[in-house]
């Protein structure tokens, strides 16, 4: 099978589409076996790191035809990591599965089959959907809930900073504090949110949705400190 890198805005979504394609490829059960890995890239994960991850793909497939590595949260490979894969991307032994929430670079998309995941509202809920997941903790989704009750009030930037819990400094049960590697779901509802205003035709929500849409990119690359948090959301609610 050809490496395949899917993009999209929810990782059950890109993993639903990996797991056909696979199944249809290799059959039922090719996820039990030893040559089927899993990487879920952390934020900052650097060369040290991937190369210790390419130590494990010294030996070849024993069950199925390929090894299989499904990569997670993809976009959090910086340039070198990812040219660090190039070696292993073209070795046919091997089949990747990258999933992406935002482009990956140009040489790593051309030795792969780039599909693109259709955007759609697979959850009954809103919430849910703005939060772009179905299975967050209780409080997660209760912050989502007074997220959007924020937004359509009218002190809507103080409103949203104190459902973040972030109208005041080292707040511990801050959005920030309890959800850290999270913070990107913020700027993604924030995002929808404006784009349902869209059309009233202001000029300035569309220039809210680019600053929210390029803090989401941000966060889903590398983790922001508070204080740039802060900066971030005080640029999108502005």
């Amino acid at each position: 099978m050809k490496n395949l890198l899917l993009y999209g805005e929810l990782n059950e979504e890109m993993c639903r589409v990996a797991d056909e394609r696979l199944c249809s490829e290799f059959g039922e059960g090719y996820d039990a076996t030893a040559d089927y890995l899993i990487w879920d890239i952390p934020y900052g994960i650097g060369m040290d790191e991937i190369r210790e991850k390419l130590e494990h793909l010294s030996y070849d497939a024993v069950t199925l035809p390929q090894m299989v590595v499904l990569v997670l949260n993809a976009e959090r490979l910086s340039p070198m990591c990812q040219g660090a894969l190039l070696t292993e991307i073209e070795n046919e032994k091997r089949c990747f599965v990258l999933c992406s929430r935002l482009p990956l670079s140009q040489t790593i998309e051309s030795r792969c089959e780039a599909v693109t995941v259709p955007k759609r509202n697979p959850y009954p809920e809103y919430r849910q959907y703005l939060a772009g997941s179905d299975d967050l903790p209780d409080g997660e989704n209760q912050v989502f809930d007074e997220l959007m009750k924020a937004f359509r009030s009218n002190h809507r930037a103080y409103e949203v900073l104190k459902a973040l819990r972030l109208y005041k400094e080292k707040d511990k049960d801050s959005f920030f504090a309890l959800y850290k590697e999270d913070v990107f779901r913020i700027f993604r509802a924030l995002r929808l949110l404006y784009s349902d205003e869209l059309s009233d035709g202001t000029q300035k929500t569309a220039e809210r949705i680019r600053v929210c849409s390029e803090a989401e990119a941000k966060c889903l690359r590398t983790l922001p400190t508070a204080n740039e948090l802060n900066a971030a959301l005080y640029a999108a609610l502005a």
